[in-house]
């Protein structure tokens, strides 16, 4: 009984539900009139919708349905494996030490692939995605990581210019042409991968195979109570789903899809 009550005391008064239950609370008790409590709830229904596992899985299975989970087994063989940046926290307080951040299986799958024979290069493509302090490269930490995880200094390869997926992809091309590969494994964050594929196809890059990673799915065996029930976690799911699909969009405007 005292797991249960801990349980659920620990996760009501976490920032984000305690604030939408004490603002819903105090609109529906202090604003006077139907429709200005309507309007004054909006924000907080939307932040709540967006917040539970329903929606936020919802729109992660949008993305990550497109690309299932694949066995290394059940993949074939490549000259190299091309890595996205976006898992390296450059402007982490410990500078001495490489930080990874929740997409560091793109990084890991990589180097796992590489020592299981599956590929004889690793291409790491990424330079900085911060709007300030360019110089804070993600490949200067990624490198240090394969090294010291086996991957031999000559089979690592870096693209460190690139600022965006299609920076990732565009310069990657130059060096992939360079070292004349015809197979070439694809690895990024399942959620990202559907365009990101599709940008190294428009790019004319054949031989390319999707190896998504980093699943950020739930199981479905989940009860009403996960499902409906506010998080920081699915909140931050649901930002990033919606922030994959704006990017799709704007790259399809662009002409890059």
């Amino acid at each position: 009984m005292f797991f249960i009550a801990s349980k659920l005391i620990g996760v009501l008064f976490l920032p984000l539900p305690l604030f939408l239950f004490l603002g819903i609370a105090l609109i529906l008790i202090f604003i006077e009139g139907k429709k200005q409590k309507i309007i004054a709830l909006l924000p907080l229904i939307f932040l709540f919708v967006f917040s539970t596992k329903v929606v936020s899985q919802t729109l992660l299975s949008s993305l990550e349905g497109n690309f299932p989970l694949v066995s290394e087994k059940d993949l074939p063989n490549a000259e190299i494996a091309i890595v996205l940046g976006g898992m390296v926290r450059t402007l982490s307080a410990s500078e001495s030490r490489p930080e990874l951040s929740d997409s560091a299986d793109r990084l890991i799958d990589a180097i796992r692939l590489y020592r299981m024979g599956k590929v004889k290069k690793v291409l790491f493509s990424g330079g900085s995605g911060e709007l300030f302090h360019q110089e804070k490269k993600e490949s200067t930490v990624a490198k240090k990581v394969m090294i010291d995880l086996g991957v031999e200094e000559k089979d690592i390869l870096i693209e460190s210019e690139s600022r965006n997926t299609y920076e990732n992809a565009l310069f990657s091309k130059k060096i992939l042409e360079e070292e004349k590969a015809k197979t070439v494994i694809l690895i990024t964050s399942a959620f990202h991968m559907k365009r990101s594929f599709a940008i190294f196809q428009k790019l004319g890059l054949g031989g390319v195979i999707p190896f998504a990673t980093d699943y950020r799915s739930s199981s479905s065996d989940l009860n009403l109570w996960e499902l409906l029930f506010p998080s920081p976690n699915d909140l931050e799911i649901s930002s990033f789903c919606i922030k994959e699909w704006i990017g799709i969009a704007v790259y399809a405007w662009k002409g890059y899809l």
